[in-house]
């Protein structure tokens, strides 16, 4: 006897993105194939890790934000992305923070919104991060997000949104205190977090019948799982012009600058469809680094 295993939901990896760009599960205990993790800023033991610097391979099963409150008692909304191996019946959670200390979107976040609109969610996907190389001053902030192909020779899907294209926004340069040249994302960020709430609602819009597609070209029964409504659209939020350098803007407050509705809160992943492609491919996908800098440093 024991523990009974929920076939339905399966087994959940809750993952991170860590500052050489590989995804990794923390604990606080000793785990197998976890190996001990110190602060390189603070130099303090900080829990256990497992990296996979590999990436994951699944469908593409949620898309979400959920809002958690931190030890010091301030809610710190997340980005969640969720990919489901249905031959091994494993959900693989990616959560990343939406804004940074300075109180701008978090520059993956940016990245995702940048490759949806292309990704065609009914095929499998390869999730990554591109990593940092020794000479790399920042750390990485680029996704990888491709099709798997066979020997690992992967496809990646072109961005919807760079620089200039598609009606992505440029930094606007102003004059700060003391007379410095500085550069405001503000309109950016206010692009992206919008963006990002309409993506949601197309993905929840959608995923229902690509689900059960899936799951009827490959034989696997459709189990009836309660529709979960898609998330109210957040009222647009109008570019603000650059008032104040960035060292200026304090970190939490400036999160409700694009929070113009309530936050949707993270669902429980529902069964979508098979996964034929079980296998994460053995090595990182070299993919040309995007040199786009938008809006280093952050």
């Amino acid at each position: 006897m024991g523990f009974r295993s929920n076939y339905n939901n399966g087994t959940t990896y809750w993952l991170q993105i860590n500052g050489s760009g590989n995804l990794y599960e923390s604990s606080k205990e000793p785990k197998d194939g976890f190996v001990a993790h110190t602060n390189q800023m603070t130099g303090q033991f900080s829990g256990y890790w497992r990296e996979h610097p590999s990436g994951i391979v699944g469908y593409l099963n949620y898309i979400g934000i959920k809002t958690s409150t931190s030890q010091q008692g301030v809610p710190v909304q997340y980005l969640i992305i969720a990919f489901k191996d249905y031959e091994a019946n494993e959900n693989f959670c990616v959560s990343i923070p939406m804004f940074t200390q300075k109180g701008g979107i978090n520059r993956y976040v940016k990245s995702f919104v940048k490759y949806f609109q292309n990704i065609d969610y009914s095929r499998p996907l390869v999730f990554n991060s591109f990593k940092r190389k020794a000479e790399d001053q920042f750390p990485p902030s680029e996704l990888i997000i491709a099709y798997p192909g066979e020997d690992g020779k992967d496809t990646m899907i072109e961005r919807y949104f760079k620089t200039g294209q598609n009606g992505w926004p440029s930094g606007e340069k102003y004059i700060g205190i003391g007379g410095k040249e500085s550069t405001s994302y503000q309109a950016q960020d206010n692009f992206a977090y919008n963006k990002l709430n309409e993506y949601i609602g197309v993905f929840n819009n959608n995923i229902g019948n690509i689900r059960n597609a899936i799951a009827s070209k490959y034989d696997i029964p459709v189990q009836s799982a309660p529709v979960t409504p898609a998330p109210q659209q957040n009222d647009p939020v109008a570019p603000q012009a650059p008032a104040q350098p960035a060292y200026q803007v304090p970190a939490q407050p400036v999160q409700q600058q694009y929070q113009a509705g309530p936050t949707q809160p993270v669902q429980p992943v529902q069964p979508a469809g098979p996964s034929y492609y079980g296998s994460v491919p053995p090595q990182v996908p070299d993919f040309p680094m995007p040199r786009e800098v938008d809006d280093f440093p952050f």
